[in-house]
């Protein structure tokens, strides 16, 4: 059995496409009302774009307010400040002996600088 390929116009192509980027309705619905496939359809309108590139061209976004523009530089700052103020204090508390090595570094070591292993809870710190 052999199948015959349609084929459609360039105007008929064209109106398709045009259906299409002036509707809101997705690709299929589209296509569905013209009689072709999606894909095919799909295929009309990326040779259309490629061919049409200046209907396509992306305007540059609105530029942002010059004081909205301040108010995010500004906050950026102060998070800024704060991350390195809690960085500093996380820091302070590390060395201020709040963690269990510090514990075990500071309770191992004997006034003569020689390791003895030290219990804590029951447990071996060192050998």
């Amino acid at each position: 059995m052999t199948t015959s390929r349609k084929k459609y116009t360039q105007k008929f192509k064209d109106d398709a496409v045009e259906l299409f980027l002036t509707s809101d309705r997705p690709i299929v619905q589209v296509a569905e009302s013209v009689g072709v496939k999606a894909g095919t359809l799909g295929n009309w309108i990326k040779k259309y774009r490629a061919e049409h590139p200046e209907k396509f061209a992306t305007e540059e976004p609105d530029s942002v307010p010059w004081a909205e523009h301040q108010a995010v530089v500004a906050e950026n700052a102060r998070l800024k400040q704060e991350n390195e103020f809690l960085g500093k204090v996380s820091l302070d508390s590390n060395r201020q002996g709040n963690t269990v090595s510090f514990l075990a570094e500071s309770s191992c070591c004997a006034s003569s600088g020689v390791r003895k292993p030290k219990h804590l809870r029951g447990r071996v710190l060192s050998s």
